[in-house]
């Protein structure tokens, strides 16, 4: 089943329902582009909780039912916690995107020319 863009965009009940829709889209996005081998990570710790450990969250079955049968379409996946800190690229990717207005995956559109040096001081 598809994810439309603008479905990440309509309101959630709460944080976690509105991390699992981001995770699924994310989830689409890569298998769009055809990549096998993921890690997802999320500084949502319940979301992550929720999809590694789904019967302790049967509120968000049906979203999680989702994630883990997109999941099952990569060769091998890991979904795990991030620390906010520990990732200034994606918050900002995050900012970006939703300041722009920009929907399309930004693997798809090349990147923008700040995301290499960000993504090489994450290293460090």
């Amino acid at each position: 089943m598809s994810m439309l863009t603008w479905d990440v965009f309509l309101p959630a009940q709460n944080r976690i329902a509105s991390e699992l829709r981001c995770i699924l889209w994310a989830i689409n996005s890569m298998l769009d582009i055809r990549l096998l081998d993921v890690e997802i990570w999320s500084d949502c710790g319940a979301a992550v909780q929720a999809i590694n450990h789904p019967k302790y969250w049967p509120k968000y079955c049906s979203l999680v039912d989702r994630v883990r049968n997109a999941c099952l379409r990569f060769r091998s996946h890991q979904v795990k916690l991030s620390l906010v800190k520990a990732n200034t690229a994606t918050q900002k990717i995050v900012k970006s995107v939703t300041h722009e207005g920009r929907v399309r995956s930004y693997l798809a559109q090349g990147g923008r020319t700040w995301l290499n040096t960000t993504i090489e001081d994450d290293r460090r």
